[in-house]
């Protein structure tokens, strides 16, 4: 119980740090885009449109708001990915900074999941436009995707704080060996 209560207190006191890593993810991610934050609407939306057209004309399925179905399954997959494959190297790229000052090293790996969960809302937008340009039903049940999403996202998490040791793990060993 102890030990969660330290956890959790020195989560508190990096918030504004965490808060900080994550606009300046946000930020070099749009930085030389023309569209900016329009393309993560966009981009979901054109790969949905491409992949609509290509499995509704030439498998001839009727599966009933298909769009939605592959927009939804899409735009947790890209989080997936991109929060695993932004946070891998997390822990690696923030060095300089952990050698100058004591930070938590879980702080870098949440500011880079964070980041890809806002990269998903923005998908989760094109999803409600997708809505309703189909005229897909909304209902009650669409509040438990906010659930889902910070399952998805937790546990996400949890993945990348394993994966971003493993990374730097074999980045020191690979490093080591090579001097010897």
């Amino acid at each position: 119980m102890s030990a969660t209560r330290d956890r959790i207190n020195t989560f508190f006191k990096y918030k504004d740090l965490l808060r900080e890593l994550v606009v300046r993810d946000v930020k070099l991610k749009y930085r030389r885009s023309f569209l900016g934050y329009v393309w993560s609407i966009l981009n979901p939306l054109l790969i949905m449109l491409v992949m609509t057209l290509v499995f509704s004309q030439m498998f001839q399925r009727g599966i009933e708001n298909f769009p939605v179905y592959l927009l939804t399954g899409q735009a947790l997959f890209d989080f997936m990915n991109n929060a695993t494959h932004m946070s891998m190297y997390s822990v690696l790229d923030n060095g300089a900074l952990i050698k100058k000052i004591y930070v938590p090293k879980y702080i870098f790996t949440l500011s880079k999941v964070t980041s890809s969960l806002i990269d998903l809302i923005f998908s989760m937008g094109a999803l409600i436009l997708v809505m309703l340009i189909t005229r897909a039903p909304f209902s009650p049940y669409l509040l438990f995707r906010c659930i889902f999403l910070y399952v998805v996202w937790d546990s996400s998490f949890q993945q990348q704080m394993y994966f971003s040791e493993i990374s730097s793990t074999f980045t020191m060993q690979s490093l080591l060996h090579g001097c010897m």
